[in-house]
């Protein structure tokens, strides 16, 4: 019983090494997903996991440095099977703040917040969201990424069924989400447990 923080490796000689250990993980009974994010103030990596079960889940997070794993505040849904986003020095994840039992019926409409780790504070933050599509309802966010150097999200819009791929221009400012362009749904249906993910080749 246990979990050791995969390791790092070099792909293209095969070199690893094992950086972290968590005792305590029940294989039969949990998921992992997490991420890595680099505090320039301490010129340290920190490891941002989040462990999920049927009756709870919980974020810890540890620098590779003091290799010490503590239980962050944590106060929302994560809906995915899919690690974050890294960027500018945090991980990026799509949430719910909607209770579970609303989560088990329609799981994608509920992912409505996109919360990052904020390294030097060592805690969560939501992202300011662009102007929702529809102003009496929340947006359902099915993606997010980097494109051409910016944070950008993906947003579906039930009504016209097409999926919108904003950009952040301004990192952390909510008024510099512009729309970047448009995605007819056609047959496409994302999968509720999967994120859709955004890279340009530059």
């Amino acid at each position: 019983m246990g979990l050791c923080f995969s390791r790092l490796k070099n792909t293209h000689t095969s070199w690893s090494t094992k950086v972290l250990q968590f005792q305590g993980l029940r294989y039969d009974k949990h998921k992992v997903v997490g991420g890595l994010c680099y505090d320039p103030s301490m010129l340290d990596h920190k490891v941002v996991l989040l462990l999920f079960s049927r009756d709870r889940q919980f974020v810890i997070v540890s620098s590779l440095k003091s290799k010490v794993w503590r239980e962050v505040s944590f106060p929302y849904n994560y809906c995915t099977s899919r690690g974050g986003v890294g960027f500018n020095n945090n991980l990026h994840w799509i949430v719910s703040d909607i209770k579970h039992e609303y989560l088990e019926w329609d799981n994608l409409a509920a992912r409505n917040k996109i919360v990052y780790f904020d390294v030097v504070d060592d805690g969560f933050k939501i992202m300011p969201s662009p102007m929702p599509i529809h102003e009496e309802e929340e947006d359902s966010i099915v993606g997010t990424g980097i494109i051409d150097g910016c944070f950008c999200m993906a947003r579906k819009d039930e009504k016209t069924q097409v999926i919108q791929v904003l950009l952040m221009k301004e990192y952390g400012k909510q008024e510099s989400w512009v729309t970047a362009f448009v995605i007819p749904l056609l047959r496409f249906q994302p999968y509720a447990d999967y994120n859709l993910e955004f890279l340009s080749q530059n």
